[in-house]
């Protein structure tokens, strides 16, 4: 391997530990505030909508709950415009 393909492989190395560390502090402050907020479409059949009982449904918002549980916080649903 010459001198660029090391540099290059050390800074592929570099930035993803650097990236790891980022997302060790992002997680840690979702714990510390006990809740994971996630952007919903309000209304996205499928995806993100609310039923006839008034609870929201849909991927997004299973998707959300899944992974809020796997981290031990709650969800918590905040509508968006995008």
């Amino acid at each position: 391997m010459n001198r660029t393909g090391f540099a290059g492989t050390c800074l592929a190395f570099a930035m993803v530990f650097a990236a790891t560390a980022a997302f060790a502090g992002t997680l840690d402050q979702i714990k510390s505030s006990g809740e994971l907020k996630c952007g919903v479409n309000p209304n996205l059949p499928g995806f993100s909508y609310v039923d006839a009982k008034g609870e929201r449904q849909g991927f997004d918002i299973d998707f959300c709950r899944a992974l809020a549980a796997a981290i031990g916080v709650t969800p918590k649903f905040i509508p968006s415009d995008a």
